[in-house]
């Protein structure tokens, strides 16, 4: 892991010794907390991956993002497809819930999406965001229906699980004049 052309770093919420990352659009995992590392695409689709996470809850159960599909890994079944009513777009973040790790959020440039049942179907998750591009995604680590969700200089906030969004202000960075 000391190449500078890793893209994106998951680890494994039962096994610290397991990492998965990003190089070069690939998946890779090590089961050596990075010392070595083996190819982790089989059953993944041809081209680049964007973001990987882990399971907060289930050890060995890992999300690949390509372009507008989301790939699940558990244990040792193969990469499946979790992408149904997700639209052709494209999405640069998926965000697990620590409390429930059977819902998701997928967002980017074509909006931003919930899935319920760990990743099997997506609903819209945007209402109030309409127009919105979201960069990521943060889950209130105390009440899974607070979120946080922002977009160039604008935040914006849920409080009943992303069905709902408002926007809130972002204070401006201020530089200190000497």
């Amino acid at each position: 892991l000391t190449s500078n052309l890793t893209q994106g770093l998951a680890v494994d919420s039962q096994n610290s010794q397991t990492v998965y990352f990003i190089t070069l659009g690939q998946v890779r995992r090590s089961v050596d907390g990075g010392t070595t590392s083996q190819d982790f695409t089989t059953g993944l689709p041809s081209g680049a991956a964007q973001f990987i996470a882990a399971d907060p809850q289930v050890g060995g159960t890992i999300y690949a993002l390509f372009g507008n599909a989301v790939y699940k890994k558990a244990g040792s079944n193969p990469w499946v497809k979790s992408s149904t009513g997700l639209p052709t777009g494209s999405f640069s973040f998926l965000a697990i819930d620590p409390n429930n790790s059977s819902t998701l959020y997928a967002g980017g440039g074509s909006g931003l999406f919930k899935s319920s049942d760990g990743g099997t179907t997506w609903a819209v998750a945007n209402g109030g965001l309409t127009g919105v591009n979201p960069a990521g995604l943060t889950i209130d680590p105390f009440n899974s229906r607070h979120l946080l969700t922002w977009s160039n200089s604008s935040g914006y906030e849920s409080t009943d699980g992303g069905a709902n969004w408002a926007s809130f202000a972002v204070a401006p960075h201020r530089q200190a004049i000497l």
